[in-house]
């Protein structure tokens, strides 16, 4: 059984800042999996104020870092907790149910350009 999603990805540079042009796209596009970098969220933000309708947040939050995936709801994504084990700073897991057997991993990296090798 072949399964399709069709995935966006970009380099936000502050989420808060360009909420209004990604609503544009996700209702232009309507991806099932968003992946974005440089979200430049700061915990003290809650999920409420980046929240979109029919997709759940998963976010791993730094100041002019961090990533976010948004994934359909109705997908029934889980963030997988062992994302440290990736040695990525910047980086958020998921893990997809596709059937009995399967799972899809999903994630999202940001690696600066001044980071080390």
């Amino acid at each position: 059984m072949l399964i399709v999603f069709f995935c966006y990805y970009t380099n936000i540079q502050s989420i808060l800042n360009k909420k209004v042009e990604l609503l544009s796209t996700i209702d232009r596009y309507k991806p099932a999996i968003i992946g974005l970098a440089e979200t430049w969220l700061k915990e003290e933000v809650c999920d409420g104020e980046i929240s979109i309708n029919n997709y759940d947040v998963f976010r791993n939050d730094r100041m002019h870092g961090g990533v976010l995936l948004y994934i359909k709801s109705s997908l029934n994504a889980i963030r997988c907790f062992e994302e440290k084990s990736f040695d990525f700073e910047d980086s958020v897991w998921c893990q997809i149910k596709m059937d009995r057997k399967e799972n899809l991993l999903i994630g999202v990296i940001y690696r600066s350009s001044n980071s080390e090798e």
